[in-house]
């Protein structure tokens, strides 16, 4: 259940490589997935997530996960998820990736709008919330601490 490694290629030789079978309908590199929608041997498409790991000393790490095994990923495309024959088989992870990107939606409305002095929710972390410090970089206070704020911190309603 571990990685491929592969030495001596470049992290978009390997895409490349995957990408160039022709089950492969189309796909989109999101950080370090790899989403791909695929066609199968019934003729059916479905989602194909290959998680790709760059080590030190010139390697490439890939695992490859399809839809059918419920990642616990969530960042597919809408475009390839519309795309995907596995929705009524997979739907409670088809409906966690549309969540997603509306709560990213809206998190990025959300910080858009946001002021110097507004007092924000944080979510999984033990500080409760900051007062908006600066902008850019994202940083607020709490009890007279400084702290950065990764957008991903942001409790959105």
């Amino acid at each position: 259940m571990g990685m491929t490694v592969q030495y001596g290629q470049t992290k978009k030789q390997v895409i490349d490589s995957i990408v160039s079978k022709p089950d492969i309908l189309d796909y989109r590199v999101v950080g370090n997935h790899l989403w791909i929608l695929a066609k199968n041997d019934k003729n059916k498409h479905y989602i194909l997530l290959v998680l790709i790991s760059v080590y030190k000393l010139n390697g490439i790490g890939t695992k490859f996960l399809d839809e059918l095994m419920i990642p616990y990923y969530y960042d597919c495309p809408l475009s390839l998820l519309k795309r995907s024959d596995y929705a009524e088989q997979n739907k409670e992870w088809h409906d966690d990736v549309k969540q997603y990107h509306e709560t990213k939606k809206k998190r990025t409305t959300f910080i858009k709008n946001l002021k110097v002095g507004q007092v924000v929710q944080l979510q999984g972390r033990i500080i409760p919330n900051l007062t908006i410090y600066c902008l850019n970089p994202l940083q607020g206070t709490y009890n007279g601490h400084l702290y950065k704020l990764p957008k991903n911190a942001i409790k959105v309603e």
